[in-house]
């Protein structure tokens, strides 16, 4: 079990970053005092912070269900075990 959610993990931390990297923008609508919009664009630094910081997250809820939903199955390794 620990194999499989090393390879989740790995997995889907790769797709995580890489499906954000292509869909978030880096520029930000910031407002003034007066009400007035501008553009700004966010440094690399915190861009790839963002990234990093929704990646993780978005990556150990998948863990999480994936371990959530192996427990409640049960793997093959545990059913061994079990019989004897």
């Amino acid at each position: 079990m620990k194999e499989i959610l090393v390879k989740t993990a790995f997995y889907s931390i790769i797709f995580c970053f890489l499906l954000l990297w292509f869909f978030t923008d880096r520029t930000i609508m910031t407002t003034d005092v007066n009400g007035y919009y501008s553009s700004m664009q966010r440094s690399y630094q915190e861009y790839f912070t963002i990234l990093f910081t929704y990646s993780f997250g978005v990556t150990s809820i998948i863990v999480l269900t994936v371990y959530y939903i192996k427990k409640r199955k049960g793997t093959p390794d545990q059913e061994i075990y079990n019989k004897s």
